[in-house]
């Protein structure tokens, strides 16, 4: 089965990067391009993040006479502030976000809930601070008692030159 969805194309659960349909995204990291490996996770920091739930009304599905059949549609909205700790400026970037229910401890909890946001097309220059905001939802998501969140990079893609190089990003950083 062959899936494209905005410039990504996914294979049999691999998915590809466009542009560089050579090289598998979920491979490992010295296979993923470039500009995926520039930034480290550990080179960004979330600051003041906040989770909001939105109930919309949408068009499910239409009846045999073409009227729309609604539903609720749970959306959430992230945002927050995003810190680029590294030399080179970010130009996109994906995160999970966990809901948390019965936490017996911080560190024991059963995961109710995971959604993923990615932002794209926001340029966050290097060592500086921007804004952002991400519409999205959690799917068969149960009702909870005592709810709790936690929210984590997990890709960060870099704004490199046409000219760079797996070289450059091994030489030290200034």
């Amino acid at each position: 089965m062959l899936v494209l969805v905005g410039g990504l194309v996914a294979i049999g659960g691999v998915s590809i990067i466009s542009g560089r349909e050579d090289l598998p995204y979920e491979l490992g990291f010295a296979q993923k391009p470039l500009a995926f490996r520039a930034i480290d996770i550990s080179e960004v920091q979330l600051l003041d993040l906040v989770l909001v739930f939105h109930e919309n009304d949408a068009p499910d599905d239409f009846d045999e006479f073409g009227r729309p059949i609604t539903r609720i549609v749970p959306n959430y909205e992230l945002s927050g502030k995003i810190k680029n700790l590294s030399n080179y400026d970010l130009k996109s970037f994906r995160l999970n976000v966990f809901v948390l229910d019965n936490c017996v401890t911080p560190d024991a909890c059963d995961t109710v809930g995971q959604g993923q946001v990615f932002v794209d097309q926001m340029i966050v220059p290097a060592r500086q601070l921007r804004a952002f905001s991400a519409i999205f939802r959690f799917d068969d998501m149960p009702p909870g008692q005592k709810i709790k969140w936690r929210c984590e990079p997990t890709e960060l893609e870099a704004v490199l030159s046409r000219q760079m190089s797996a070289y450059d990003l091994a030489a030290p950083k200034p």
